[in-house]
């Protein structure tokens, strides 16, 4: 082929991926700034807000690596449980003063804009990937595909830390990938790199070591050469380099310090840690968690997938993508081979969080970039089939096949999307109650809940009474008398 001819077509994809780009940060910044009219209404975006608000960045590198001193760290700023990554709160704080928006109302924002260009990295290394594994066709539908999902959408459009675990997710398994086909000990470090990243925005992220360790390994074992087992092994030992250096950088104040060579454990941030591994498994009981009480193990994730996080078109297409792909893996498929790193993602991701006491949607979001990549490999897969099938006139459905699945997911992100263009459901409440109640009276609030209504433009909740339903102490007496 030519070489202009070449130069063409590769043009015409990085145009394509440019506008799938667009689309995407269309639908993730709709409404980014405006949707909760800035009440704060997302409880752990909330909460960020506030630390952000509170930390500042330190004067040297030395007090930024000092867990007592550090003005950045939440824990000298008499925050006692920190449940998040560092990693994100310092982003955040770092271009909040870069750009003089550090107020409580602002840094908000800032924190919105980055998480959304987070996800759009995301996109961005899922289509490098799928084109390294299955070709340039399967990452241009890949990238339509999470551009649509709607999971992604919902947690763009908030200061929290999921979209960060996905985009460095994506680059390690990239990097990782590049690392195993061109046996390259740098990638590997990179692969490393974004994983301490990841953990570093979310500690679960530690997930992506095994799916490294196994890809890099596995795939050697039982070769007559024990050097290509050795290369296996070093790989992933400069991966764990890597990840342990950057996780040592982007979390400092999950060691005691007080210089970078201090790696002994903080004390408070393991607590903090245990803490929350007994909340997600059920053996502290605390109220928010009492949702998860009697739903199934695995069924309930998976239903929550389809119905929800993707819609059903993608969500049933990534499921079959998985059974499918691990079916021609386990058979000896070349291409599948080539797509363990993204099969092992998606199935860890899926095991270890579905088997779960609590089971929040937004846990799997960083494993939505490798079900969007699987669900685009069974779609074009599926059209090379009808292609061959002669039979009933199945063949004329091979056009209609993908187009069908990403109309219909782009049909549930723009559903989904229509209710930032309403005012939030907590503001109409307020509204109503400042109409329809008259100032003075009592109103009943739950604990453990923000009360209504919220503040509002000439209105104030300081204009009623109020009495607090205890309705998740223990079953007493009292509790009945209070009631």
């Amino acid at each position: 082929m030519p070489r202009s001819s070449l130069l063409s077509r590769s043009s015409a994809n990085l145009l394509l991926l440019a506008l799938i780009l667009v689309v995407a940060a269309g639908f993730r910044f709709h409404a980014l700034f405006t949707w909760d009219d800035n009440t704060h209404q997302h409880p752990d975006e909330r909460f960020l807000t506030i630390v952000a608000n509170e930390v500042t960045l330190p004067s040297s590198i030395a007090d930024y690596f000092n867990t007592q001193r550090s003005p950045l760290s939440p824990y000298v700023k008499g925050e006692h449980n920190f449940a998040y990554g560092q990693l994100p709160l310092t982003l955040t704080r770092a271009f909040g003063e870069l750009t003089g928006n550090t107020g409580y109302d602002s840094i908000t924002l800032v924190g919105r804009v980055l998480a959304a260009l987070a996800d759009l990295g995301a996109i961005l290394f899922a289509w490098l990937l799928a084109r390294r594994v299955f070709g340039v066709r399967t990452a241009h539908l890949a990238a339509v595909l999470l551009a649509f999902s709607v999971l992604p959408i919902q947690l763009s459009h908030f200061f929290t830390v999921d979209t960060y675990v996905g985009f460095f997710a994506a680059a390690a398994l990239f990097f990782g990938q590049r690392a195993w086909q061109r046996e390259s000990l740098l990638d590997a470090l990179i692969a490393g790199l974004m994983v301490g990243l990841a953990a570093a925005s979310k500690v679960s992220a530690v997930l992506l070591l095994p799916t490294l360790g196994i890809a890099f390994v596995w795939p050697r074992v039982g070769r007559p050469s024990f050097t290509q087992l050795l290369d296996g092994v070093t790989a992933f030992g400069v991966a764990l380099v890597g990840s342990f250096f950057a996780f040592r950088v982007a979390e400092p104040y999950a060691f005691l310090g007080p210089a970078v060579w201090g790696i002994r454990l903080n004390p408070q941030w393991i607590t903090d840690k245990a803490y929350q591994v007994q909340v997600s498994s059920g053996t502290v009981d605390v109220p928010f968690m009492i949702q998860w009480a009697g739903t199934p193990a695995y069924s309930f994730v998976l239903q929550a997938i389809v119905q929800w996080g993707m819609g059903p078109a993608l969500g049933i297409s990534s499921l079959i993508g998985i059974v499918v792909c691990g079916w021609r893996f386990l058979r000896g498929g070349a291409r599948e081979r080539e797509a363990l790193l993204v099969l092992l993602w998606a199935v860890l991701n899926l095991f270890y969080f579905g088997g779960q006491f609590a089971k929040f949607l937004r846990y799997l979001e960083p494993a939505y970039f490798a079900l969007a990549i699987l669900a685009a490999y069974v779609l074009l897969l599926g059209t090379e089939y009808l292609a061959r099938v002669r039979r009933f006139g199945i063949d004329a459905l091979r056009p209609w096949l993908a187009p069908a699945v990403v109309a219909a997911t782009a049909c549930w992100a723009l559903a989904f999307s229509g209710i930032y263009d309403e005012p939030h459901s907590r503001i109409q409440a307020s509204d109503w109650i400042y109409a329809n109640i008259p100032a003075g009276a009592t109103l009943a609030t739950e604990h453990w809940d923000d009360r209504l209504p919220l503040a509002r433009p000439g209105d104030g909740p300081n204009r009623y009474q109020y009495t607090e339903l205890t309705l998740y102490d223990p079953e007493t007496a009292a509790k009945r008398d209070s009631l």
